[in-house]
Formats: structure tokens, sequence, C-alpha cells
């Protein structure tokens, strides 16, 4: 499950299955004919590159096979024929969908708690804006090759850590003294970075909670 109400129901295929597919779809042989053929290329690793130049692996192809939204037609050892399933098609609409809905994400970023984020968060959940409130519990300060500070901080909730990528801009606006580890709650929001299924937050803006008077 995922965190964009569009993608209910979309199978976490990862990224290199979501590029097939955008690949397939985009290509003029699929749009003319509805399939694109894909030839073995044993001198690139043992990629499979279509005749408009997009490649993959092996595992690839099975795996979006095995999850139902391509079917592969096998013409000879060294070709096989792609085509989108009905699956596959409702996956790159609801994609479709949310990239629309992520035009106004910044006007209303999504507010979480890091064990939701964490536990519902996936490959299509990559650059959503997020909000998530919490401490910090761990500041690395970095800095870039011209000496501009940075940092990558360990954010904690009370329900779940994160990492979080603080670059120079944020980072200076916010002020190094405010990011040292303490058990302020800050608000931290960014957008979510997604590798290998373990979402970070890259942060755009921090701001101090603001107590209200009992």
């Amino acid at each position: 499950m995922t965190i964009n109400p569009t993608t209910t129901g979309l199978p976490q295929l990862g990224q290199a299955v979501t590029r097939l597919l955008d690949a397939i779809a985009a290509d003029p042989h699929y749009q003319r004919d509805g399939h694109v053929t894909y030839q073995y290329q044993p001198k690139s690793g043992g990629r499979w590159k279509s005749s408009s130049g997009h490649t993959c692996g092996t595992g690839t192809i099975t795996t979006a096979e095995r999850n139902h939204v391509v079917t592969v037609e096998v013409a000879g050892p060294t070709i096989k024929t792609l085509t989108l399933t009905p699956i596959g098609n409702d996956y790159l609409a609801k994609r479709q969908a949310r990239r629309i809905a992520r035009m106004v994400e910044p006007l209303n970023p999504i507010t979480m708690t890091i064990a939701d984020l964490l536990q519902r968060s996936g490959p299509d959940d990559d650059g959503r804006m997020i909000t998530v409130e919490a401490s910090v519990m761990i500041q690395d300060e970095q800095h870039t090759s011209k000496g501009a500070p940075w940092a990558v901080l360990t954010l904690d909730d009370g329900t779940g850590l994160i990492k979080a990528m603080v670059y120079p801009r944020p980072y200076t606006e916010a002020g190094a003294e405010l990011l040292m580890p303490s058990e302020e709650k800050l608000l931290f929001t960014g957008r979510l970075d997604v590798r290998d299924n373990e979402p970070r937050l890259v942060v755009q803006t921090v701001q101090v909670v603001r107590k209200v008077d009992a």
C-alpha cells in the first residue's frame, strides 16, 4: 500500500520494471503495432534492447511478467515480444494521475509519522512531498567541495527513525544550532527519496513546532 490514494492497489514493481513499462508505452512501435520487440545483446552484459534503444535485464522482464503487467512472447532464442496487459496499462494510468496530483503537493504536503512512512512508502512514492514532526537524534555535518555545510540527520518521532538529508540552502536557513541533537520537536518538510525501498527525506524546510499555551 502506498501513500498516494491515486496509486492504491498498485504492485510494488521497483524502478527497473517501472522504467520498462514507461519505455514500452512510449515506444512508437507499441503505439503502432501494440507490442515492442526486444533483442538479446550478449556483448552488453546479457541485456535486452528494444528497437527504440531501451535496455533492461532478463530479471526485469521476468518480474514484469510475474506481476502480470506485461505478456512475453518468445520469438526465438534472442528475441522477445512484450505487450502491456490491462493491469500494466492501469498501472501507468494511475502513475500519471499521481504525477498530476504532485503538481499541487508543495501547497499541501502530507504529514505522517515515521512508522507509517516506513511501512507504507514504496518505489512509486519516490518524490512525494512529506512533513515529519520529529527531533534530531544524530547530526552528521558534512561539506560540499566548495566548503558549504550540509548534514545527514537521523530523525526520531517516537514511532521510528529516518535519515534526512539537509543540503546547504535549507541547512543554512535553519541554522546548525537548531539542527543539533535535542529533544525539541521540529517540522521537516521535503521530498521522499526511496532507495531500495528504504525511504529517506530530502529536506526543503525546517520549522519550529509552535507550542499552544494551555
